[in-house]
């Protein structure tokens, strides 16, 4: 009989998940884990390729914190009235992103730096937000920008597929893009 392999994810309560254990499922079972329940992620090479979420968060986190420290460094304060600031960073491309995972990672990011009064604040549009946030010593609210308008826009900032290949053309006279890097549910 035919079986796939997987491997648990519960890591920290499940000795499989631990061990990393690569475990046979019988074709048709439940694709589970026998010790505690918990969803397999298929392994092998017919195994689909998955989103690294996580990978992408911690991507994103570098980026956020790159932009903050180039910023502090290089532009000084920025002034803010009433509830609206100037944006001290601003990310633009996935929606994928940029719908949540982007402006709780920016939340997390000021509360991180102890800034007082974070908020998430709408945009212009639906598929824009401004996360800001006083931080020590300042005067005035600092923000970060998400425009979330689809990663057609973002290749410069935040994508979450693969390049197309219409898309390379357009920015071939910045030279070879390629990092090597691929977070695309694609493979």
């Amino acid at each position: 009989m035919a079986t796939r392999q997987g491997r648990c994810r519960n890591f920290g309560n499940c000795e499989a998940s631990n061990k990393q254990q690569v475990i046979p499922v019988p074709q048709g079972a439940d694709f589970t884990c026998p010790e505690c329940g918990c969803d397999l992620t298929e392994v092998g090479s017919a195994a689909p390729r998955k989103h690294n979420g996580v990978l992408a968060g911690i991507i994103l986190a570098i980026l956020l914190s790159v932009g903050f420290i180039a910023w502090k460094a290089l532009s000084g304060k920025h002034s803010a009235t009433g509830g609206s600031s100037k944006a001290t960073l601003t990310l633009s491309g996935s929606n994928t992103i940029g719908a949540s995972l982007g402006p709780a990672l920016a939340e997390a990011f000021l509360k991180d730096q102890a800034a007082i009064d974070v908020r998430i604040l709408p945009g212009e549009n639906a598929e824009e937000r401004t996360v800001q946030g006083t931080l020590p010593g300042d005067a005035s609210a600092s923000a970060i920008r998400i425009a979330a308008h689809g990663s057609a826009t973002a290749f410069v900032d935040m994508a979450s597929r693969r390049i197309k290949p219409e898309e390379a053309a357009k920015l071939s006279s910045l030279g070879d893009l390629w990092c090597g890097i691929n977070l695309s549910r694609e493979g």
